[in-house]
């Protein structure tokens, strides 16, 4: 299942002409699997994360929300609950062929076309146009 296991890996994959992303093996990815696609606000990166892994967050926050003294946390615990929120795009299941939909003004707005590269973050993937968008990243960190 998408994201059990540590996402590792780096591999560029196609997008067919109905926008759907092949997943690499190392996803984990599999048929029926409930994924979230949304966009990091900082960076603009498209991510995709199992719906699991996101209401697991977001329940982990509402517990230290809960369980806050401080003011000044719980204003920041809510923040992320929203910044979480305010993140998601659109919501997709993967098909037997290990393939999720890219909406179209999704693929627009990224100007995905034939291929795109999929880097593995721990509990999510990131999504970049091309290979040269992901040295880039990568050269960031």
């Amino acid at each position: 299942m998408f994201s059990d296991n540590p996402i590792l890996g780096v591999k560029e994959t196609t997008i067919d002409n109905k926008g759907r992303v092949i997943l690499p093996k190392f996803t984990f990815a599999e048929k029926a699997d409930e994924l979230e696609i949304t966009r990091n606000l900082k960076t603009g990166i498209l991510e995709i994360y199992s719906l699991n892994s996101l209401l697991t967050r977001l329940k982990q926050i509402e517990t230290s929300l809960i369980s806050s003294k401080s003011q000044q946390e719980k204003e920041y615990l809510e923040s992320q609950i929203q910044r979480i929120l305010a993140s998601c795009i659109d919501s997709a299941k993967v098909d037997s062929q290990s393939r999720i939909l890219i909406p179209s003004q999704v693929r627009n707005e990224y100007g995905f076309e034939d291929k795109v590269v999929i880097h593995g973050g721990y509990d999510h993937v990131k999504v970049f146009k091309t290979k040269q968008d992901y040295e880039g990243y990568v050269r960031t960190l």
